[in-house]
């Protein structure tokens, strides 16, 4: 089982603001241990893939044209997007991705209940967006605010309150 926790900012919502990838990246940089970077912009990877399978498959101008139009602009608006690895606290290599809207780490375990909550409070001191964790199995995925996650694996824990904006992900 699978475990992420995610920090996200809602194209369509009341937000005004976006994240700066640059900082959030330095951010984890100097906060946790074992951190590594390539400090590359991965948005235009799945341009790149696309425009791979258009030539593999020999599409048409008139077909590819409006799909790639789409995913530029999907990069612009999301872009740059930085990859990171480092460790949990008992070595689990951890994955994380930074982008305008997204800040996450993920681990192909789960997260211990220590490292969880400093992921938790690391996350909520940026005072923006929404909390998600993730566990996901070979069979399906279980999203949930992070929180009763939280209540969840040890229900003596005791959470800080939500900002006013944490939304609570059925």
């Amino acid at each position: 089982m699978s475990m992420k926790i995610t920090l996200n900012i809602d194209f369509d919502g009341p937000e005004i603001v976006t994240f700066d990838p640059a900082k959030v990246l330095r951010r984890i940089r100097d906060h946790f241990p074992g951190f590594q970077s390539d400090y590359s912009n991965h948005a235009y990877r799945e341009l790149d893939v696309l425009a791979q399978y258009f030539i593999d498959h020999a599409t048409p101008a008139a077909a590819r044209q409006p799909i790639q139009e789409e995913l530029r602009n999907k990069v612009a608006r999301i872009g740059p997007v930085y990859t990171f690895t480092m460790n949990g606290s008992d070595g689990t290599p951890i994955q994380g991705v930074v982008n305008r809207y997204t800040t996450s780490f993920r681990t192909a375990s789960t997260f211990d209940l220590a490292l969880q909550e400093t992921l938790i409070h690391f996350l909520r001191a940026f005072q923006v967006g929404f909390l998600t964790c993730d566990r996901q199995t070979p069979y399906f995925t279980v999203a949930s605010s992070i929180y009763p996650t939280l209540w969840e694996l040890n229900p003596s824990c005791d959470a800080p309150p939500p900002l006013p904006n944490d939304h609570h992900a059925a």
